[in-house]
C-alpha cells in the first residue's frame, strides 16, 4: 500500500533507512524514464568515489608475504604455541563511515556513451554535511559549467542547502526542492519548492536540443519505491520522525495520520 503522506513521507528521510530508500528511488526513477526516452537515449546508474588524496608509500614495519614453497631434503618441525583461555580476547569497535560511494542517474546517447546529456542527483545525507558536501558541490560546479544538464532532487531537511540553484527570496523556505540546471545556462535555474503536504511534481528533463523534454513523475516513482521496499512494516508512525519535523508541521502531521 502507498504512505499515508500526499507527497514526501517525512519517516523515510531517517538515516538508518535512508540509504535503502536512495536506492530504490533511483531504481524506479531510472525504470521511468527508460520507458519515456525516445529512441537514441538511455537511463543508466553510475557511481563515483570520493578520493581524498593519492596514496602514499610506505614500508610496513612487518610484512607477510607468501612465497612458492622450496624443495628440501628433510622436514622441518614447527612449534605451535597451544590454544589457552588465557589469551586476551580484542574489543570490537564499529567505525562509522561516511558514504564514501555516490551513486546517480546519467542520460547517455546511445553508441556514445560517453556523451552524458543529462545527470541526475538523489541527494544523500553525506551530500550535505562536512567534507562530503564540499566534495559534492565541486563536482556540482563541474556538471554547471560543462555541457551537460543537472537534475538534483534534495528530499531530506536535514544538512544545509545544498542544491546548485541560489536561495533567493523567490525560493519559499519549504523542506524539500527541486533544482534543474540546463546546460549552457549558466546563470538560471528552474526550482521546484515543495511543501510536506503536496504531492511531489513532475519535473521535465532536458534531453538535446532537437528533442523535447521528458517528464519524471517523482510522486509515481516514491510511491513505487515504498511499496517495493516494503517500509510501512518497518516504519513506527506512533512516533515522531528523524529529524524532527517544524513545529507547524509536526501539527498538521499528527491530525492528518489521525484521519489515516
Amino acid at each position: 500500500m502507498p504512505s499515508h503522506f500526499p507527497g514526501m513521507d517525512p519517516y523515510m528521510e531517517a538515516p538508518d533507512l535512508w540509504e535503502d530508500v536512495h536506492v530504490s528511488l533511483m531504481t524506479r526513477i531510472r525504470a521511468q524514464l527508460t520507458q519515456r526516452l525516445p529512441e537514441g537515449f538511455r537511463a543508466r546508474v553510475e557511481k563515483w568515489v570520493r578520493v581524498e588524496q593519492e596514496p602514499e608509500r610506505f614500508r610496513p614495519d612487518v610484512a607477510i608475504t607468501t612465497t612458492h614453497p622450496t624443495p628440501t631434503t628433510g622436514r622441518i618441525a614447527v612449534l605451535e604455541r597451544p590454544h589457552t583461555e588465557e589469551r586476551t580476547p580484542p574489543i570490537l569497535v564499529q567505525a562509522w563511515q561516511q558514504e564514501p560511494l555516490q551513486r546517480f542517474i546519467e542520460i547517455v546517447a546511445i553508441g556514445k556513451p560517453d556523451r552524458i546529456i543529462t545527470v541526475i542527483e538523489i541527494l544523500s545525507h553525506a551530500n550535505k554535511v562536512g567534507r562530503g558536501q564540499e566534495a559534492y558541490q565541486h563536482k556540482q560546479q563541474l556538471l554547471v559549467q560543462s555541457g551537460t544538464s543537472l537534475l538534483e532532487i534534495d528530499l531530506l531537511r536535514a544538512g544545509s542547502y545544498t542544491v546548485a540553484a541560489p536561495l533567493t527570496e523567490e525560493i519559499p523556505p519549504l523542506p524539500y526542492r527541486v533544482s534543474l540546471h540546463r546546460a549552457g545556462q549558466l546563470e538560471q535555474f528552474e526550482v521546484w519548492p515543495i511543501s510536506l503536504r503536496t504531492p511531489l511534481p513532475e519535473v521535465r528533463i532536458p534531453l538535446t536540443p532537437d528533442r523535447p523534454d521528458i517528464y519524471l513523475d517523482l510522486q509515481e516513482a516514491l510511491n513505487e519505491a515504498y511499496d517495493e521496499g516494503n517500509y510501512a512494516a518497518e516504519i513506527d508512525y506512533t512516533r515522531p520522525p528523524i529529524p524532527a519535523l517544524a513545529p507547524h508541521d509536526m501539527s498538521w502531521m499528527e491530525s492528518f495520520l489521525t484521519k489515516a
